[in-house]
């Protein structure tokens, strides 16, 4: 079949977000043909398309001046046109799938228009929390309702979507996680500090700073650890004075955002992955890292608990430094017995992106025969 994914996230150059949509495309394109139409691209405006692996992507630029309140219809307009752009060229579509409400608002009338069965994707953490406003929200039940079916990526954001729309159909469907990529280490890593790691966007809700905060307050007792920060963010300067004024430089590792390839090594060479939020409606570094072995540090948040049990790791309070200290401390010294190789078996028979593709792969079938 022809799947064409609508969304506003997709990784481009110089920025990486959006790469859990394009995990889940790949591993759908081994069965399908993939089209993306990758909406408010940073790229120019204009429809341009390319080539990524086995995905076509049609890049959607924005106009410099999009006049205030218009942002809905020119998202509508631009995905009529690339639909259309597609049909003409070889990928007239079967099934189209928005990923977030606002996606599947400008997906809504195109997939009618075509008499199309129509999917979405829902990941964002606005509507698990209720951080809409009224009209946000209303839009939202409005797009859930109007699909064929609604995927939140876990059921605490399930839940939320069905007291938003009661009348949506909803399947839960979690990411998918690359496998061959993220996998337990080949061998035992050499002795020496037991390594912490963190994989998060600097921004508030990642929780990263009192994690530095906890960190400190373990070493204090003698623990010989260091930890590793990846990702970058407007709290990055924070988190660094943080770690200096602790006089935790020679333990705290800054590396910046990284390439997929060198995140999965980090977490091959890892002790813990700590995640240490205020929320998440999935946590694809957390799937990543049980994936390649690693226990996880977690708070007791979102969709964590549905992720992360006593045979995965560790859950503690959000918020809460003494009791991330407590379980970090915990989290140590279960090190040395925990079973990699197990806890990856597990991780690839829930999240691995073959078992994701053959669900969405039911999912299309069955919406295409209706």
């Amino acid at each position: 079949m022809r799947i064409v994914v609508v969304t506003p996230w997709f990784p481009e150059a110089g920025d990486g977000s959006g790469s859990f949509v394009r995990d889940q495309a790949l591993a759908v394109a081994a069965d399908h043909e993939v089209a993306v139409v990758h909406l408010r691209s940073r790229a120019g405006a204009g429809l341009r398309e390319e080539a990524d692996d086995r995905l076509r992507v049609i890049r959607c630029g924005v106009p410099e001046r999009l006049p205030p309140g218009t942002s809905t219809a020119w998202e509508l307009a631009a995905t009529a046109r690339a639909v259309r752009h597609l049909a003409r060229h070889g990928c007239p579509a079967d099934v189209l799938h928005a990923h977030v409400y606002t996606a599947a608002l400008a997906a809504v009338p195109v997939a009618r228009a075509r008499r199309l069965p129509l999917v979405v994707s829902e990941h964002y953490s606005g509507v698990a929390r209720g951080a809409l406003g009224r009209w946000s929200r209303l839009a939202a039940a409005r797009a859930y309702r109007a699909a064929d079916v609604v995927c939140p990526v876990s059921e605490s954001l399930a839940t939320a979507i069905a007291a938003m729309s009661p009348r949506a159909r909803i399947e839960v469907m979690p990411n998918g996680v690359d496998t061959d990529l993220f996998r337990p280490p080949d061998r035992e890593r050499e002795p020496g500090p037991a390594r912490v790691l963190v994989v998060a966007s600097l921004v508030p809700v990642k929780g990263v700073p009192r994690l530095i905060d906890a960190v400190g307050r373990v070493a204090s007792t003698g623990a010989d650890l260091q930890l590793t920060v990846v990702g970058d963010g407007p709290q990055r300067a924070e988190c660094e004075h943080r770690a200096a004024a602790a006089g935790l430089l020679d333990r705290v590792d800054f590396r910046g955002r990284l390439p997929r390839e060198r995140v999965a090594a980090g977490m091959r060479s890892a002790d813990v992955l700590a995640v240490p939020s205020e929320w998440e409606t999935f946590s694809v570094a957390a799937a990543e890292g049980m994936c390649c072995g690693l226990p996880v540090l977690a708070s007791r948040v979102g969709a964590l608990p549905e992720l992360v049990d006593e045979d995965a790791g560790l859950l503690v309070d959000a918020g809460d430094p003494e009791a991330l200290a407590e379980g970090l401390g915990r989290m140590l010294d279960r090190v040395r017995g925990f079973d990699r190789r197990a806890q990856s078996e597990r991780a690839a028979e829930r999240f691995g992106a073959g078992h994701a593709a053959r669900r969405w792969n039911g999912l299309y079938r069955g919406l295409v025969a209706r």
